[in-house]
This record gives structure tokens, C-alpha cells and sequence, in this order.
């Protein structure tokens, strides 16, 4: 993931600045909702002084914006964390083969990867669906 910001940074970050924002990104999306300040505290003690990389990609959350209507799903107003959660997805996805996804029911677990799936689909990268 360091590696992956690395080659597509702009150039003036520091090598431990695109290794913080990898860990974070990378880790973030796996740890449960309640752990996740006890892990960005972590961080930022083994970083003292370096915020994370904020980096967003528009075209990407449109996209998953677009799939999550086409689908039926509610992403338009107030629904961020959604779709924070299938980029997320989608992150972890580039760096690992497979992944589980876990939760209680009604948590929105396959609504997040029926989502990723119609994003990567109308992307057309019909190999994700």
C-alpha cells in the first residue's frame, strides 16, 4: 500500500508520511468501529507530528455513488460511511486475493460487496462481478 502512494504521489511527501497513510488505510478498514481510535492513536504515536495523506478520489465515490442508486441503496445524503466502506473494500481488495467480510446481520455486509461489484462492473472491469 506505501509502496502503490509512493509511485503515485506527487513527490513532496516523506517516506514515512506515505508509510503512515499505508498503514492506516491499509489496517483501518479492518478493525472494528469501537477499536478504530485506539489504533489512529497508535499511529500517530509511532508518527508523531505527521497527519495522514487525506486523499480522495471523486470519480471513485461517484461511482459507487451511481451503483449503490442503480442498486437501490441509499448513498446519496448522509450515507458517507458507505461508501467510505466499499472504497475501503476496494483498497483492501488491491492488495489481498480474498477477503471476509464479518458483522451482525443487517450490518450491510453484502450490500457493501454487491456495490464494489456493480462500481467495478460499470467501471467495466467486469472480471470483479
Amino acid at each position: 500500500m506505501a509502496g502503490a502512494l509512493l509511485r503515485t504521489s506527487a513527490g513532496g511527501q516523506s517516506e514515512q508520511l506515505l508509510l503512515r497513510t499505508g498503514l492506516e488505510e491499509f489496517n483501518i478498514a479492518k478493525i472494528t468501529v469501537d477499536d478504530q481510535p485506539i489504533f489512529k492513536r497508535l499511529i500517530a504515536d509511532l508518527f508523531p507530528g505527521l497527519d495522514m495523506i487525506d486523499k480522495v478520489n471523486t470519480t471513485l465515490v461517484k461511482q459507487v455513488r451511481t451503483a449503490a442508486s442503480e442498486l437501490g441503496y441509499q448513498s446519496e445524503n448522509g450515507e458517507e460511511g458507505f461508501v467510505l466502506k466499499v472504497i475501503q473494500t476496494k483498497d483492501i481488495l488491491v492488495v489481498r486475493h480474498c477477503m471476509f467480510i464479518i458483522g451482525p446481520p443487517g450490518s450491510g455486509k453484502s450490500a457493501v460487496w454487491k456495490c464494489l461489484a456493480k462500481q467495478e462492473t460499470n467501471a467495466g472491469n467486469e472480471t470483479a462481478a
